[in-house]
């Protein structure tokens, strides 16, 4: 444990902010984890959209960590991250959603020397997604110079500071569904934001429920060159790339590629090609 020190200027360290949506159990399992790490570095803010599956108990019932909260309907999880960020009173912002959970119990402990520092923006990590039977896959983050193939890392793995979220908000935008993380981690590289990858442990174990997690291959491509070509420097390299993988994704999907191979495959065995 580290003293309260690490709440600097007056201002607590880390606000979490929870997002959830009829997500009773996941919920639980959340803020039972936030028990167990130091209750001094952080302020817990839960955004609920009008759940009607008993949630607003189990924040009721935890109102010993959870320091503010609302419920009410909102128009999708950018737009509740969003709420949580306005009341943020923290130096930097983490998303814990319902069923998230910190790696270790001294996670925020570990991270105290680094959150401390005045030179970093955007303080990143790797994680673990978990399935619904609890076997979990981990998932790496990229180096900050590749963040060009995509998610830099999950928008829960990464810690911002306050201030650089509430200047630049999550898009609320048809096509900015699921991506406006990423948006926001891009925009942030490309106004030349000190970004610093932790890679002591892994920073969180999350639901495996996720929109982002639930898109097709074609999708994420789509996805990942939108948010490049309104962001990234002209590469023809880059472009050269994006246009192969969605070619090759697109031709996956509608199985237009497994026809393609046979019939490859059908001409070089009579010696044609």
């Amino acid at each position: 444990m580290t003293s309260s020190n690490a709440i600097l200027d007056n201002k607590v360290l880390v606000s979490i902010i929870t997002i959830n949506l009829n997500n009773r159990t996941g919920l639980e399992k959340t803020l039972a984890s936030l028990k167990e790490q130091q209750k001094d570095l952080f302020e817990l803010i839960v955004i609920d959209g009008a759940s009607t599956d008993g949630s607003i108990s189990v924040v009721k019932q935890n109102l010993d960590i959870v320091s503010q909260w609302v419920s009410e309907p909102d128009n999708g999880i950018y737009d509740a991250m969003n709420k949580g960020i306005v009341k943020a009173q923290g130096k930097w912002i983490n998303f814990l959603n319902s069923g998230d959970y910190y790696f270790q119990e001294n996670t925020l402990t570990d991270l105290v020397n680094i959150l401390s520092r005045k030179d970093l923006d955007v303080v990143y990590g790797d994680s673990y997604r978990e399935e619904s039977n609890g076997e979990l896959f981990f998932k790496s983050s990229r180096d900050i110079n590749d963040i060009w193939l995509g998610g830099l890392t999950r928008h829960n793995s990464m810690f911002a500071r306050s201030d650089l979220l509430k200047n630049n908000p999550f898009q609320i935008t048809s096509r900015m569904k699921v991506i406006a993380d990423f948006d926001f981690m891009y925009k942030m590289q490309k106004q030349g934001r000190k970004f610093h990858h932790y890679d002591i442990t892994p920073v969180l174990i999350y639901e495996a429920d996720g929109l982002s997690d639930n898109r097709s291959s074609l999708q994420k491509y789509l996805d990942n060159y939108l948010i490049y070509r309104l962001h990234g420097s002209f590469s023809f390299t880059v472009h050269r790339y994006y246009l192969r993988q969605i070619i090759y994704a697109f031709l996956s999907k509608y199985k237009i590629l497994g026809v393609y191979k046979k019939v490859r495959s059908s001409l070089r065995a009579k010696g044609l090609k």
